[in-house]
Formats: C-alpha cells, sequence, structure tokens
C-alpha cells in the first residue's frame, strides 16, 4: 500500500510540473529548460521520455540509459540536434524542441 501510494503522489507531481513546463502543437513537443533543469534528474528522466513516447507514439518509453545520454548531451551544449526513438531532440535558447520524425 506504501508503495502505491507513493507512486500516485510521485505521477500526481510528474503530471503537475508537466502541465507547468511542456507545451504540445501539433508534431511539436516544447519543454522551459530551466524550470526543467530545476528538477532532478529522475523527474526529469520520467518527463522528457512521456514526451518522446508520447511524439513516437510507441507503446514503451525509450531506454532510460539512451534518455540520460540525451539529457546529458542538451546540458553540455556539444551537439545541436539528436534523435531518439523517430523524434529529432534539440536545445534552442531557453527551450527544448522535441519534433517528430515520422
Amino acid at each position: 500500500n506504501n508503495l502505491i501510494s507513493t507512486t500516485e503522489i510521485i505521477n500526481l507531481y510528474i503530471e503537475k510540473i508537466r502541465k507547468k513546463i511542456i507545451f504540445k502543437k501539433r508534431k511539436i513537443i516544447i519543454i522551459k529548460y530551466k524550470e526543467f533543469t530545476k528538477e532532478n534528474s529522475e523527474i526529469q528522466l520520467k518527463l522528457l521520455s512521456q514526451s518522446i513516447k508520447e511524439l513516437s507514439k510507441s507503446y514503451y518509453p525509450p531506454r532510460s540509459k539512451k534518455v540520460f545520454n540525451i539529457l546529458n548531451e542538451l546540458n553540455s551544449n556539444k551537439r545541436k540536434r539528436l534523435t531518439l526513438s523517430k523524434c529529432s531532440i534539440e536545445r534552442v535558447g531557453n527551450f527544448i524542441k522535441l519534433k517528430s520524425e515520422a
């Protein structure tokens, strides 16, 4: 029961953050980068995974290791555009832009 309760609380928190910092327009998802980075890495992982899953219309989210690699690249400013699960992911100023490639 405790695990179920904890999971529900975490999911409610993630949904609250999602509504506050993530916006969807057709086949594009925009994430406010500064607010996104204020969250811990597990919350970032969950938010980015959900966004990728939603755009790619996949039943499963991408593997956590691949999403962590994307997060590291976005924070390092080394690469401009990344791809994962049929999604193009790039940091544009104060935003992370995800676009469906399909």
